[in-house]
């Protein structure tokens, strides 16, 4: 329910990997939720980059989509 604690910690491990495809991904995850869903797809989008197959990228990118049309 804190989001602005999981964004705080996300930031933190991007800072130390940045190629963090479970921080990007859980980024994601926290924007999708706060309806933010132009960043959070961004943060998939970077996550799936590293990772193609990655199932949480891409199901969270596939709700973003579909709950900002």
């Amino acid at each position: 329910g804190n989001y602005n604690l999981v964004i705080i910690y996300n930031d933190k491990a991007l800072a130390i990997d940045p190629k963090n495809v479970g921080a990007l991904t859980g980024k994601g995850n926290v924007l999708s939720n706060l309806g933010n869903h132009t960043e959070s797809i961004a943060y998939y989008d970077k996550a799936l980059a590293i990772d193609p197959k990655n199932v949480g990228a891409l199901t969270g990118k596939k709700q973003s989509l579909a709950d900002k049309q």
